[in-house]
């Protein structure tokens, strides 16, 4: 295998491994951002406010967690074509 086959196959393996973590991230500051807003709002306004900050919050959790398995995918399949090709002709 090629150390530039390696390369990428590294570099894809990280991606799918902070895909995830940074949509957790964006939740969180959403959801600080969200209970910040809480704070400043009149009392009827408060489940509103509330509701459309959690779910805008949840939304890159979601993007995340979708990138995760079309990337693993990818991922597999790739490291399976790479395992069972053939050589180029002339290499040992």
């Amino acid at each position: 295998m090629s150390r530039k086959k390696l390369i990428i196959g590294a570099v894809l393996g990280g991606l799918l491994t902070v895909a995830p973590l940074c949509g957790l991230l964006a939740t969180v500051v959403g959801l600080v951002g969200s209970f910040g807003d809480f704070a400043n709002v009149a009392p009827e306004a408060k489940q509103q406010v509330l509701a459309d900050g959690i779910s805008g919050a949840m939304l890159p959790t979601f993007i995340g967690l979708a990138i995760m398995p079309v990337g693993l995918i990818t991922l597999i399949y790739c490291v399976i074509k790479l395992r069972t090709s053939k050589p180029p002709v002339g290499t040992a």
